[in-house]
């Protein structure tokens, strides 16, 4: 995304069992996580973009990323 572009983004969201949700584009199940997934792809899409990088580059990155932050964060019990 360039430095003055606007994105607007629109959802529908979903009122079920006191949850409020958007439904993912992937069908994903795991609603909450899935809405994450669903953030997470599209700002590595406008990244993507931004930097002029490939799918596989930014896929990599991503992958890369998410791996490192697995082993950092540990849940204190």
């Amino acid at each position: 995304m360039k430095n003055n572009e606007k994105i607007q983004i629109e959802a529908e969201l979903h009122l079920d069992n006191n949850e409020v949700f958007v439904k993912t584009n992937t069908g994903d199940d795991w609603l909450d996580f899935g809405l994450w997934l669903e953030v997470t792809g599209f700002m590595a899409y406008q990244a993507m973009r931004n930097k002029e990088w490939s799918k596989e580059k930014m896929a990599e990155y991503v992958r890369s990323y998410i791996l490192k932050t697995l082993e950092d964060y540990k849940v204190k019990k």
